[in-house]
């Protein structure tokens, strides 16, 4: 618990948990650009997905976790959220890609620590 600060291209945001500021980091993302989540379904760690249209498929080794750890976002995709400061840290940094902005300058976290 606590607060999850965050900073998007200057605007600045709390949220009260790691999966609130995750969720909404990647729904502010996504409302700038329209194939955001088509380019972040093309991104992947070894063992899942960052984002997906079947929940199970966010985890390739362990799709039972998607019961409990996919959450629905816009568009019909699903985000995984079960995740640890540095795994959502490392999604960021691929989502800024898809975003077409920089990690650190125009996306800053206060939870990557």
């Amino acid at each position: 618990m606590g607060i999850f600060k965050w900073e998007l291209l200057g605007k600045h945001y709390n949220d009260t948990s790691l999966t609130s500021a995750y969720q909404a980091i990647i729904a502010q993302l996504d409302s700038r650009q329209s194939d955001f989540l088509d380019c972040l379904s093309a991104k992947e760690t070894r063992a899942r997905r960052l984002v997906a249209k079947n929940k199970t498929d966010l985890y390739k080794n362990s799709k039972h976790l998607a019961e409990n750890h996919a959450v629905e976002i816009s568009k019909g995709y699903w985000l995984d959220t079960n995740l640890s400061r540095a795994q959502v840290t490392s999604n960021l940094q691929l989502a800024c890609v898809c975003a077409k902005i920089e990690f650190g300058s125009d996306l800053k976290v206060g939870f990557n620590y």
